[in-house]
């Protein structure tokens, strides 16, 4: 179950998705975006449910600075399929991986997610159209189950694609390593987005990242033949 909490902020619409929920929410009009999130995310979680901070830059909506007012919010939304919502930024504003890469560098855990935004099913829908599988979830789960995945979904064990798919992944002993489906340059990313590692990987075959110190954590940016992306979870370093 889930619901698009949706609110106005100074006017802006801001968007939360509650996911594992129980009861409805419902939406309300703040004077600003920040009480506006910040509304939303603790109604969320009121219910235990699962809080993904939607497209911040949907109508240029949610800056960076904004973004600390979702403390608490289980995932937050690094890229979109939908035409409208500006995920790669422009020259004067951020991604929204590049958000999210301020984010963890502040300290905040969001595990980052792609999602289609899916509201066109029809082959007539007028194009550019928000359509459906342009991006997802894959959450790690012993079970196809309600229970097992909004378990995932709630401790961030999982990975986001736009396109690639991921075979393996494996984060043990001071390393992570990362099976692609598909022929794939793999990133290996730290603080502020410094690139660590840049590995190309045939299909099948393994990219492999070890520790040298200091990394604070590590993600995964898979880029595909075609430039599709998905993206790993931020693996914090605990020594």
């Amino acid at each position: 179950p889930g619901e698009e909490v949706t609110t106005l902020g100074a006017g802006k619409p801001v968007h939360v998705n509650a996911i594992c929920s129980r009861a409805t929410i419902g939406g309300g009009t703040f004077a600003t975006t920040r009480e506006a999130l910040a509304w939303a995310v603790a109604r969320v979680k009121e219910q235990d449910a699962i809080a993904l901070v939607n497209h911040p830059n949907f109508d240029w909506t949610l800056t960076v600075d904004d973004l600390p007012a979702a403390h608490g919010a289980d995932l937050l939304e690094i890229w979109s399929g939908h035409p409208y919502v500006n995920s790669e930024g422009d020259v004067l504003r951020p991604s929204h991986e590049a958000m999210w890469t301020r984010m963890l560098d502040s300290g905040e855990t969001f595990a980052g997610v792609a999602v289609d935004d899916m509201h066109n099913l029809m082959v007539p829908a007028k194009e550019p159209s928000a359509r459906p599988l342009r991006a997802w979830v894959e959450v790690f789960g012993a079970q196809a189950t309600e229970a097992a995945i909004c378990d995932g979904l709630r401790r961030g064990r999982l990975y986001s694609s736009a396109g690639p798919r991921l075979a393996h992944l494996v984060v043990k002993d001071g390393t992570i390593a990362i099976t692609p489906e598909g022929a794939s340059k793999v990133e290996f990313l730290g603080a502020e987005g410094a690139v660590l590692a840049s590995v190309e990987a045939a299909a099948g075959e393994e990219a492999r990242y070890a520790l040298r110190g200091g990394e604070g954590y590590v993600r995964a940016r898979v880029t595909d033949k075609d430039g599709k992306r998905a993206w790993t979870q931020a693996y914090r370093v605990a020594r």
